[in-house]
């Protein structure tokens, strides 16, 4: 009975890696502040964020040594076994001190289901822990170099007070287009979610996706 849901869901799973066309803006509607964003200027937003991450991740494919002199300048620990919070689990965090912490053995697992389902070849040139290491390397980047996405506000109006506040949709939009264009995705690598949530939680996993089907939502986990 396990493997046919297993089956059951793989199949569905391939099916949203070749459907989802655009889960960046799925990724921006989940930001708290998303609605009082017009939607042309949201359009605007994920695409600048987007540009941003590719950019980056080519100069970076360019320049090898640079990246790995960054890499070795950070403080990289093991982050506790992750446990769900409000249906989210964290596979890895940065701190702004250049520190990443990350759950090697979580992420390990993830590995090995993926292979046993042979669901590697959506991976051709990294791992799951790779990919989720190189999204914190992104915000790394992001804070050393002041990047658009930490530098964008949003402002807006609650009754008579003036706020204003960080969309950060945007850091996980430019996060997520860095990885695929570094590793040269077909798709965004935040829908790989599922798969790495799979070990820890299937029936989670399995309502993730099938929402997705439906909804063309994604689910950010990292």
């Amino acid at each position: 009975m396990r493997s046919v849901k297993v089956e059951e869901f793989c199949q569905q799973f391939l099916h949203l890696w070749s459907q989802a066309t655009n889960p960046h803006l799925q990724l921006f509607k989940q930001d708290p502040l998303h609605a009082k964003v017009d939607p042309a200027q949201a359009e605007s937003f994920i695409e600048t964020a987007k540009s941003i991450g590719k950019q980056e991740a080519r100069w970076y494919r360019e320049h090898p040594q640079e990246l790995q002199g960054i890499i070795d300048s950070l403080k990289i620990n093991e982050l506790p076994e992750a446990q769900a919070q409000q249906e989210r689990y964290t596979f890895a965090v940065y701190k702004k001190t250049d520190h990443i912490m990350i759950d090697r053995n979580f992420l390990a697992q993830a590995q090995h289901f993926i292979e046993a389902q042979q669901l590697s070849r959506l991976l051709p040139a990294t791992t799951l822990t790779e990919l989720v290491f190189m999204h914190e390397v992104f915000h790394v980047l992001e804070y050393r170099k002041n990047l658009w996405t930490i530098q964008r506000q949003l402002h807006y109006q609650i009754g008579f007070l003036k706020k204003q506040a960080r969309l950060y949709s945007l850091s996980e939009i430019a996060a997520a287009s860095f990885v695929q264009t570094f590793y040269q995705l077909e798709n965004s690598p935040t829908l790989l979610a599922s798969c790495i949530i799979y070990c820890k939680n299937p029936e989670l996993a399995q309502a993730l996706v099938t929402t997705a089907l439906k909804e063309q939502t994604i689910h950010r986990s990292y």
